[in-house]
């Protein structure tokens, strides 16, 4: 094998492939990354067996051939080169890495040791970048971060002909988004996914902002997704198992209502906690157009705010985990923010609003349950 490749293109490469690459992978191998130069391009392939990824560029081939290297070692040797084009040469049992006067000698693993790569699935349609990497990121919060029940770390990615619905629980907290998607051909029935919510989360911050994300699924392959971008591809094993019903936790009609200012509130519940972990609590006694809120921690510290709203039910106090009730909020865009209860012990559903009157944005629900006030 023998090309030559300009520095920012191979970076490139390497920046998206490296994302999968764990510190401790199941097996030795999946430390490495794989390059395989053919015709005019070269690809670069890496996997942590849960993802794998893998990136395609232009480069001046002049001998086709693969090799196997140590993937964070060769990221720090490309980033050490000039930015000049950059010459890869397999010598023997060695990737020689030359740029200018600078040269480096990596060792190869094994051909036959690195797992085959899957080929990508067919098509189902595209969604914007943006959108897409808002949607994952404003439902991830309400995903489960402990391993020890594997279902509550995914997301669930429900698709139909005119929308994506992302969803995630973690017994204490449910989080719902619903955008537009652009399919390619109808789809017969709805499409249900379940993705670990961290690495879709990964996948999809490292696509460019500004463009589309191509989603791949195909029935007859029903273990795996796939997103790409231009010249970049991941492919995610999905998790098997049965979600946790959330539809009848998000009500058409609730007994109250609060409208707050959002970054009002958020300012108030950041003064409140900024000494405080994710077991501490933040109490809201909520008066008429007023809450006061408080953190109920150790001896050594608590503190007050109080915050105006409208509301004109009955007084109530109403207790959260400061990490939940923060998480919620900050996914937040628009100006209000709209508290919907029945009673203090009843999940409360959060959304959003332009304006105190105005039409409810109901494409992202957050619904987090209160701990009991003693």
């Amino acid at each position: 094998m023998k090309l030559k490749i300009k520095k920012d293109v191979l970076l490139d490469s390497i920046n998206w492939v490296s994302r999968v690459i764990v510190a401790r992978p199941v097996l030795p191998i999946l430390s490495n990354v794989l390059l395989v130069a053919k015709d005019t391009s070269l690809t670069l392939s890496a996997s942590n067996i849960e993802v794998s990824s893998k990136s395609e560029k232009l480069a001046n081939i002049e001998k086709p051939g693969e090799v196997i290297v140590q993937g964070r070692l060769f990221a720090e040797v490309v980033k050490a080169l000039p930015n000049k084009d950059i010459t890869l040469e397999l010598k023997g049992s060695k990737l020689v890495v030359e740029s200018e006067n600078l040269h480096y000698s990596i060792s190869c693993a094994p051909k036959d040791s690195y797992p085959d790569s899957t080929q990508m699935p067919k098509v189902l349609g595209s969604v914007e970048t943006d959108l897409l990497l808002r949607s994952v990121q404003q439902v991830s919060v309400a995903a489960a971060k402990e391993e020890n029940t594997p279902i509550l770390t995914a997301i669930k990615v429900e698709i139909d002909n005119e929308n994506i619905t992302f969803s995630a629980i973690d017994r204490y907290r449910i989080a719902k988004k619903i955008v537009a998607w652009k399919p390619k051909s109808k789809i017969s029935s709805t499409i249900t996914l379940l993705i670990k919510s961290k690495n879709l989360l990964e996948i999809i911050r490292g696509f460019e902002s500004g463009g589309t994300v191509n989603i791949h699924f195909e029935e007859k392959n029903p273990n795996r997704v796939g997103f790409g971008a231009d010249d970049k591809t991941s492919i995610l094993q999905l998790i098997s198992g049965d979600f946790p019903q959330t539809e009848q936790l998000f009500k058409d009609k609730y007994i109250e209502e609060i409208i707050i200012e959002k970054d009002v509130f958020q300012e108030a519940i950041n003064s409140v906690s900024i000494l405080t972990d994710q077991n501490v609590s933040i109490i809201f006694n909520i008066q008429k157009n007023v809450i006061k809120l408080s953190s109920q921690g150790n001896e050594e510290f608590n503190a007050e705010n109080q915050i105006p709203c409208q509301y004109t039910g009955k007084d109530i106090a109403i207790k959260f985990n400061s990490a939940y009730i923060k998480e919620g909020i900050a996914q937040f865009k628009s100006r209000y923010i709209i508290m919907k209860f029945d009673e203090s012990t009843k999940p409360v559903e959060i959304v959003g609003a332009d304006k105190p009157d105005g039409e409810l944005d109901i494409e992202y629900r957050y619904v987090i349950v209160p701990i009991r006030v003693t």
